[in-house]
């Protein structure tokens, strides 16, 4: 899962076995500063600060710093060739220790790969890597090209060993401006380890890539990791957390207040087996192109995972969780404060059967050209009603399907007046309330009288034809 700097391990390994460089994990940190061409090639002919024409600080795998550039010199310096770009690095262990409080700062240039701190595997020495902690990467501007879109362009802290069961925690990824095509990550392991406490930060600039990622780990749990996006410019998932191996994603977060992406947005993913719980996505002032989902997994369940939509607008459907397996997406929730979603809104979701069960949907403003409206369902089965719960508190609500609820219940506002329509079903499909029970309130305030009426739900076009009235 990180693979960009095979090469560079292998060389730095062999200059070690052949007795080249003379490197240690405990030695003094570095503060290397290259702004210009000039100062990048002074670097490059110095073992202290560059390997094979990548910037990595040499005797020290702690508390180094990295500048690269000024804000608004564009692509100065040139960080290896124009036809063979290189790696940035805040700290690369090349012995058992950890790689810890390491910070890159990148304000202009162009390179390869940025990250701030990374264990490679070191076992033809003898040795394991050590834990990658608390390092920091902040892109001000410049241009990140990974070999693809698909490969890793900026991490604050990996482990690329298999076998390592250390931790990547409290590792860091701010990006204010430039250009960046690749993988976005705030930690990431290939090993065993618990991934914890990472995050992504975008504030600007332009981000082509497959993934931007809080924590990603190939089978290590995943806890409290985060993306959090203010503006800029994303073709790519956003995701706050991604694992597998049978692991849990736990109280990972997207949170989304500005900018434009056009991709998936998951509070969680769970690549094969394990589970997805109680993992969050907000959205407000903020354009998605593609769907939203609080927690899902591939082949596991997805529980406790919220979505709260306040503003800006989704173009995909809005799942609270789901399941592409057999499993559970249960007591999910999506709340609707505002906004605008032109897919569906589901609670829960599963595929090949599964159990979408005790999801809740709130609807707490205007809600108009959604297509479906459900607290459960499952294919090829359709709607699960069971525990599924609708809470509706606002007027003039539409949406074309609604389902898969055991309980919708309306909370009619102070507003609500005689001839008032809380929730109009749009589409041609029978709309089948066989199984729910519908349940309404009044707020205190309320100017209705008796013999007022106001129409819960109404479905006037080309389905049952219900309307459910009730007089207070």
């Amino acid at each position: 899962m990180l693979t960009n700097n095979l090469r560079l391990r292998t060389k730095i390994l062999s200059a070690l076995l052949l007795g080249s460089l003379c490197i240690s994990g405990t030695g003094l940190a570095q503060n290397v500063v290259i702004n210009t061409d000039a100062d990048y090639t002074a670097a490059t002919m110095n073992i202290l600060t560059s390997y094979d024409g990548n910037i990595v600080p040499i005797g020290a795998v702690t508390g180094n710093t990295v500048t690269i550039g000024t804000v608004g010199n564009g692509d100065v310096p040139l960080i290896g060739t124009a036809s063979t770009l290189k790696m940035v690095a805040g700290g690369v262990n090349v012995t058992d220790s950890n790689v810890e409080n390491n910070t890159v700062t990148i304000n202009s240039g162009k390179m390869k790969t940025v990250v701030g701190g990374v264990a490679m595997d070191l076992s033809p020495l003898g040795t394991s890597p050590g834990a990658v902690n608390n390092n920091s990467v902040n892109i001000n501007g410049g241009t990140i090209t990974a070999d693809s879109a698909n490969d890793f362009a900026v991490y604050g802290g990996a482990i690329q060993v298999a076998t390592d069961a250390e931790s990547v925690t409290g590792n860091k990824v701010t990006v204010n401006a430039g250009t960046i095509t690749g993988w976005v990550v705030g930690g990431g392991s290939n090993g065993t380890g618990s991934v914890k406490g990472n995050s992504v930060t975008i504030n600007g600039g332009t981000i082509v890539g497959s993934r931007v990622v809080g924590g990603s780990s190939a089978k290590g749990a995943e806890e409290s990791n985060s993306v959090t996006v203010n503006g800029g410019n994303i073709t790519a998932d956003v995701i706050g957390a991604r694992t597998g191996g049978g692991q849990t994603a736990t109280k990972n977060k997207v949170i989304l207040a500005g900018g434009t992406i056009t991709g998936s947005v998951n509070g969680a993913e769970i690549i094969d087996t394990g589970t997805a719980t109680a993992n969050e996505v907000t959205i407000a002032h903020t354009t998605v192109n593609g769907r939203v989902n609080g927690g899902t997994a591939y082949d596991g369940s997805a529980t406790n995972n919220i979505v709260t939509l306040n503003s800006g607008s989704v173009s995909g459907n809005v799942y609270g969780g789901s399941s592409n397996g057999a499993y559970d997406a249960s007591n999910n929730t999506v709340n609707f404060n505002g906004g605008y979603v032109a897919g569906d809104i589901i609670g829960g979701y599963t595929a090949s059967g599964g159990n979408p069960i005790n999801n809740t949907i709130n609807i707490k403003a205007t809600l108009q050209g959604t297509d479906r409206l459900a607290g459960g369902y499952t294919t090829p089965q359709g709607y699960v009603t069971t525990g599924n719960t609708l809470n509706v508190y606002s007027l003039n609500n539409q949406v074309k399907q609604l389902g898969g609820f055991q309980n919708i219940n309306f909370y009619l506002p102070a507003e609500a007046k005689d001839g008032s329509t809380a929730l109009t079903i749009t589409g041609s499909d029978v709309t089948d309330l066989t199984k729910t029970t519908v349940k309404a309130g009044v707020a205190g305030g309320s100017d209705l009288a008796i013999g007022d009426t106001v129409n819960l739900l109404v479905e006037p076009a080309g389905g049952s034809g219900t309307t459910i009235n009730t007089t207070g």
